[in-house]
């Protein structure tokens, strides 16, 4: 569900970036941040399935 919902992020993410509310250095900064957070939700993922 995590996963999911921070590809959603992701989403409005570049609507955001698209519609001029965000600049494009706020929004790589933030894309950054929500790599960063699904690589961890990925490796968690993995652990617990034992992969």
């Amino acid at each position: 569900m995590s996963l999911k919902e921070s590809r959603e992020t992701e989403y409005w993410l570049q609507l955001l970036k698209e519609i001029d509310i965000i600049n494009r250095n706020e929004y790589q900064s933030l894309k950054t941040d929500l790599d960063e957070i699904i690589k961890m939700l990925v490796s968690s993922l993995k652990t617990l399935k034992g992969i």
